[in-house]
């Protein structure tokens, strides 16, 4: 049992809200099985000691993970740090060595290698859940970072306390987004459990360690508990995120005039989207699945709110192969204008081999392709 103190009671509480999200295990007397990606920082390392406290009241079967990315002399020996606490606390453990080549792009490829080793980690463990430690410092840096790129609702939302897997069930799950740095460093030192600082973290060659230590000091002036608020601002631009995306689900389902069953939609794995109002961003976020033959109504798009006609349009193109930075401002105010007044047809070429068409109100993507090759579905 850990020790008790009132931080260490309002942790639990905390991390026992983000997993009562997720719903009860599969069946009466299970466990949920949740592979902990561990570090070795204080984050991971406190995320590990929370469910560990929580696990037998909570129904869970722990299992631990680390990925040794190599790119640093001690990093094996933080692996045996992270082995040494699995022990401790008798967890199975897991350990992947990964081999990165140096180069551009370095620390996105690092990012996409950890988490692919980690899902196969978990699916060892046969769990369905891989928790990551991920703070509300973590989220204030993201929103900031994606502030300056003049991001739109989903990039203001940031990382969602879980993230689903497109295909086979499971996600990711981030259970300390409502408690920042300084308090899971607290909390690994309160647990008794040992840490350690990656210098990388330090490195002010990279903008989110700028953002950390320049531009989040800066607004602690204004707010001491910043990223409290910066994570706070998310969670209102996720759920507004989520109900938009259900919006634009329900619409695209009521308007279809393709090929599949009347008022279905089909995501990308040609599986029906159940659009009702009450389902949440979870199903509303999938795509349809379109082809040369769908066509989606307009009639009376023009009483829609703004942002759901743009989400609609943009949700169609980007199902058909559209690149989310394959549409300007100004071609997707040119859609909107003619949802809005209607005219004579129009037509908009917006990738290679892709033309989005508005005609006696309706909507429909096309392809150059040769005639004989149409019908067929235009993945993403």
């Amino acid at each position: 049992m850990p020790p008790r103190h009132p931080s260490i009671a309002h942790a639990l509480g905390l991390v026992r809200r983000r997993l009562a999200a997720l719903g009860p295990p599969s069946g009466p007397g299970s466990r949920r099985r949740v592979h902990v990606a561990c570090s070795g920082g204080a984050d991971s390392v406190a995320l590990l000691g929370l469910l560990h406290a929580i696990a037998d009241r909570d129904a869970l079967r722990l299992s631990v993970g680390h990925v040794d990315h190599g790119l640093r002399p001690e990093s094996g020996d933080e692996a045996a740090r992270v082995a040494s606490i699995a022990e401790r606390l008798g967890l199975p453990f897991a350990v992947d060595r990964l081999e990165l080549a140096a180069g551009p792009g370095l620390p996105a490829r690092a990012r996409d290698a950890r988490l692919a080793a980690l899902r196969e980690q978990a699916a060892q463990q046969g769990a369905r859940v891989v928790a990551l430690g991920h703070t509300a410092t973590d989220q204030a840096e993201t929103v900031l970072l994606h502030l300056c790129r003049g991001a739109g609702l989903p990039g203001l939302a940031a990382m969602d306390g879980f993230d689903p897997w497109p295909r086979g069930g499971g996600g990711w799950l981030r259970a300390l987004l409502d408690l920042d740095r300084g308090q899971t460093r607290e909390l690994a030192t309160l647990l008794q459990l040992p840490f350690v600082d990656d210098p990388t973290n330090d490195d002010p060659r990279h903008p989110r360690v700028r953002v950390r230590h320049q531009v989040l000091g800066l607004l602690r002036e204004l707010n001491p508990k910043v990223e409290l608020a910066l994570a706070r601002a998310a969670l209102h631009a996720r759920e507004a995120e989520d109900a938009l995306a259900a919006w634009v689900a329900t619409e695209l389902a009521a308007r279809t005039r393709s090929t599949a069953a009347p008022g279905e939609i089909r995501d990308e794995s040609g599986a029906a989207l159940d659009a009702r109002p009450a389902h949440t961003a979870r199903a509303a976020t999938a795509c349809p699945a379109v082809t040369s033959g769908s066509r989606w109504s307009t009639e009376g798009m023009e009483h829609l709110p703004m942002a759901v006609r743009k989400r609609l349009v943009r949700t169609i193109c980007r199902a058909a192969g559209v690149p989310d930075d394959g549409m300007s401002a100004q071609t997707l105010a040119s859609i909107d204008d003619a949802l809005v007044r209607p005219g004579p047809a129009r037509t908009w070429d917006l990738a290679p081999r892709l033309r989005l068409h508005l005609h006696a109100r309706e909507l429909w993507m096309d392809s150059s392709e040769p005639r004989a090759s149409r019908g067929q579905p235009l993945t993403p």
